[in-house]
């Protein structure tokens, strides 16, 4: 499939490349802009709510462990827990 003669004219004008930009066809307001003067937006208060986030998750991880463990005839349900639990961690520990 040939390519359309607007995208081979385009690219004609654009020039080599590496050569200099032709000023003519760029808008007046992309030329005289001055840059601008930002600072870096305050995340504190992102930051402390993702861990109170964080910190209900685990709680809420940590009771249902809790009563999953407590309420149960089964007490097998602990050896899945403790492989979820350790598996996990094992590449961490190995990395190091």
């Amino acid at each position: 499939m040939a390519a359309p003669a607007s995208l081979i004219r385009s690219i004609r004008r654009a020039g080599p490349p590496g050569a200099p930009m032709n000023r003519e066809r760029v808008p007046e307001k992309a030329q005289s802009a001055p840059p601008a003067e930002q600072s870096a937006p305050d995340t504190r208060l992102m930051k402390a709510y993702f861990l109170l986030v964080s910190a209900g998750l685990c709680l809420s991880t940590a009771t249902g462990i809790y009563m999953a463990y407590k309420f149960t005839r089964n007490k097998r349900a602990v050896g899945p827990l403790v492989a979820g639990v350790v598996i996990p961690l094992l590449p961490v520990f190995a990395a190091r």
